[in-house]
């Protein structure tokens, strides 16, 4: 603080309010006032302002300038432009503890131990808060995430998006609760990356992220790696992760990954063999694994070496198959028939 300002009483046709006069130095012991009336400014504008509580924490900044952060189940909205100010007027209550924030548009939403709450509005002494009827907590502060217009967050039952148009369960035809459950929702981590959302996970044996992409149809595939910090860059277009001790940039190596992509259980109308396949990538090999009977051991395994048509093992006949593959590039598609003729009627 470098100067103060004096303002003095002042009395008009509307009433009475303090005016500026003058802004001297903060050591300035005294001054001499010779304005007249008329001479007057600006009223005061900030009766009530109070500096953010010394314990709040989740500050977030709306559209319209309006800070907001929180401590028990307690916001304190800011004047807009001014996250010096925070009056006590504008303080909203929760009926649960508040887990974290996350802005979108002109709202903001309220993740709490409970249900979740949605404020919108532009000036904070109007502000409008509604409780959404679905019981979804935030069970971690860090798995909130802004994007496409809405804000993602970690519930009990499933990755959650909330928007205008309220919220919705992301994952509800992915995985089931207890699937859900089993990466431990509380530890999530998350960030995102263009049209993918990442969960990083800790269950206490294992590590490891979740990738949503909500490109199309919601998938999700599971990586190895482990963040326990994130930075979306958006001049950059890139993700940023604390992995370790080092900080990296995702998806920027000289060389891909391996994944592996495992099919659902088919089930057919009776025991048969699959004698021939057929698979498009951008690169081979390509490992081809084959689980059948419901064993999780396979059959067999195969290294497709390019496009063409490939016979598969033959003496054996099952109603149960899954498939298995293994690659480090882009794969486009998988074809299995129990003939060659089968795969070449297919229209690739």
């Amino acid at each position: 603080v470098a100067t103060k300002r004096i303002y003095r009483s002042n009395s008009g046709s509307r009433g009475t309010d303090y005016q500026f006069v003058a802004e001297i130095p903060l050591a300035q012991a005294s001054y001499s006032d010779q304005a007249a009336a008329e001479q007057l400014q600006e009223t005061v504008q900030t009766w009530g302002w109070e500096p953010a509580p010394a314990d709040m924490v989740g500050l977030k900044l709306m559209a319209n300038g309006i800070g907001m952060g929180f401590k028990g189940n307690i916001i304190y909205p800011s004047e807009p432009f001014a996250l010096y100010a925070y009056p006590i007027e504008y303080r909203i209550a929760t009926e649960y503890p508040i887990v974290g924030l996350g802005a979108f548009g002109q709202s903001m939403f309220v993740g709490t131990k409970g249900n979740p709450y949605v404020i919108q509005g532009s000036d904070p002494a109007s502000l409008t808060m509604t409780k959404l009827e679905a019981k979804q907590a935030c069970v971690s502060k860090r798995s909130i995430v802004e994007m496409g217009g809405g804000v993602i967050y970690a519930s009990p039952d499933g990755l959650c998006r909330v928007d205008q148009s309220g919220l919705s369960i992301l994952t509800a035809g992915l995985m089931s609760r207890d699937d859900w459950q089993s990466f431990k929702p509380e530890s999530m981590v998350g960030a995102e990356l263009d049209t993918r959302y990442f969960a990083f996970y800790d269950t206490g044996t294992e590590q490891g992220c979740l990738v949503f992409d909500f490109a199309g149809p919601t998938t999700f595939s599971r990586l190895s790696l482990y963040a326990t910090a994130a930075f979306n860059d958006r001049q950059r277009d890139a993700l940023y992760l604390a992995v370790g001790s080092n900080l990296v940039k995702f998806d920027y190596g000289s060389t891909n990954m391996t994944f592996t992509w495992k099919s659902k259980r088919f089930r057919m109308q009776q025991p048969l063999n699959l004698g021939a396949a057929k698979l498009g990538a951008d690169t081979y090999p390509v490992t081809v694994n084959v689980y059948v009977g419901g064993s999780s051991t396979p059959k067999y395994s195969l290294a497709v070496s390019n496009e063409n048509v490939f016979k598969l093992p033959a003496g054996f006949k099952s109603d149960k198959w899954e498939f298995e593959i293994v690659a480090s590039d882009k794969v486009t598609y998988f074809v299995v028939a129990d003939t060659s003729a089968g795969i070449k009627s297919v229209d690739l």
